[in-house]
């Protein structure tokens, strides 16, 4: 965490790529990103949609997404223990996401998350914690 409370986004989305075996600033297709996250590539098409989920339109048909976008969405998935403990990144701190909003705290993805997305989330969560008051 940053001075003031703050967290560091680009650290912690470099952490969860990392981790995760993608590249920040790659482009992913449809499927690609699903697996990463960890969902069924319909469930992602939802979720675009619903404007859960930042991505590229590259034409008529095509969808792409950035790997910030999908390390954003798996940061923004980390269930909250509540909400005095901490909260992601506010949509402002996300350039280039687009949607129509950011989702609730702890909403679920409707999908099985894989391994690789419960470690990213598991990180996330350890990255994220405030340190204990002694």
């Amino acid at each position: 965490m940053a001075a003031g409370g703050e967290f560091d986004i680009e650290a912690l989305r470099s952490q969860i790529a990392g981790e995760n075996g993608f590249l920040l600033y790659r482009q992913y297709k449809e499927p690609e990103a699903a697996e990463i996250i960890g969902i069924h590539p319909a469930t992602l098409k939802k979720l675009r949609l619903a404007g859960k989920i930042g991505f590229i339109r590259k034409g008529k048909r095509a969808i792409a997404y950035f790997g910030f976008q999908i390390a954003d969405h798996l940061i923004e998935s980390v269930q909250w223990p509540d909400a005095k403990a901490a909260s992601p990144p506010s949509s402002s701190a996300r350039p280039g996401s687009v949607g129509a909003g950011t989702p609730a705290h702890g909403t679920d993805t409707g999908g099985t998350q894989s391994e690789d997305a419960r470690a990213a989330l598991a990180l996330a969560r350890k990255t994220l914690k405030r340190p204990s008051s002694s």
